[in-house]
């Protein structure tokens, strides 16, 4: 096979040496599209930019048009491109903006189901505090079926296990399990884990992940450790190591999750009184126009 001794730069577009390239271990061929020289120029040419760059004094208090208030600036979100370093509108409007034009529903929709939940996040119980992230939408993804709102790591967990109670359950199961009794070394440092104990650890696992037992053969494949104990508990599909991530390694978050998720079966499940899934009609904001729920009103769980 005819081995390959250069390459071409895709700023300068001159074809140089291998050894002209940084690596990148990200791309195919383990080096960056730019060789050496290109990429120190487009370092010094954004150090260059910053510097160049006058001083934003970011005002202490700014008006709102959306809600009509005079908030203090870390309400706002940060912005490059404004004179004052904020964004026009404050994040509670800007959000509100977002769900409506994401979800369809409106604030006080949101506000209602907040309360309903006793101002918590479904899963972990968290509760926003001034200038927190709201708690996120969470709907039944490829419907528009909200579930309720959660953390945005709670949120971003479901996602990452599918929102499968099968695959959550054997998360608890493989934290609850044997590790492999190999300490995690520091001083591995960036490189992690030396190649020939993965290569043993993925052997012992018949390379397959841990938790889900999708196969690891040519996937990004996690080690997973204990981060009191430094103790290497297996290796994981991307998916099921950042899942256990977003929930902090947290058997009871887990098992939280899974209620979470059989709650919303089960209410999927029950048919209401005049034929329609309580889905449809569990939540609905006060409106004195309609005395009773139709089927206008948004699907939302609570």
């Amino acid at each position: 096979m005819h081995e390959v001794l250069s390459k071409i730069c895709l700023k300068c577009h001159v074809e140089k040496d291998l050894e002209e390239f940084f690596r990148d271990n990200s791309r195919k061929d383990g080096l960056q599209i730019y060789c050496k020289e290109c990429s120190s120029k487009n370092i010094r040419a954004s150090f260059d930019k910053n510097a160049a760059r006058e001083t934003i004094a970011v005002p202490e208090f700014k008006f709102c048009p959306t809600c009509g208030q005079e908030k203090a600036s870390f309400l706002f979100f940060k912005s490059n491109i404004r004179k004052d370093g904020l964004c026009s509108y404050c994040k509670k409007c800007m959000s509100i903006c977002k769900r409506k034009r994401k979800f369809g529903i409106s604030d006080e929709q949101y506000q209602a189901m907040l309360k309903a939940q006793g101002g918590a996040c479904a899963i972990c119980k968290w509760i926003p505090g001034p200038g927190d992230r709201e708690l996120d939408t969470d709907h039944i993804h490829g419907t528009d079926i909200v579930r309720g709102l959660l953390h945005h790591k709670c949120n971003r967990g479901l996602g990452f296990f599918k929102d499968s109670i099968a695959i959550i359950s054997k998360a608890i199961d493989y934290l609850n399990g044997p590790t492999t009794g190999i300490l995690y070394k520091k001083t591995w440092g960036k490189h992690g884990v030396p190649a020939e104990i993965k290569e043993q650890i993925l052997a012992s696992q018949g390379y397959l992940c841990r938790i889900c037992s999708v196969d690891l053969h040519n996937k990004k494949a996690c080690v997973d450790h204990d981060h009191l104990t430094m103790i290497i508990r297996g290796i994981l599909c991307d998916g099921c190591n950042s899942g256990l991530g977003q929930f902090d390694d947290s058997i009871e978050f887990l098992t939280d999750a899974i209620k979470y998720l059989r709650n919303v079966t089960d209410r999927l499940a029950t048919k209401s009184p005049t034929g329609h899934r309580n889905v449809l009609a569990s939540f609905v904001v006060e409106d004195h126009r309609h005395s009773e729920p139709t089927q206008d009103s948004f699907p939302v769980l609570v």
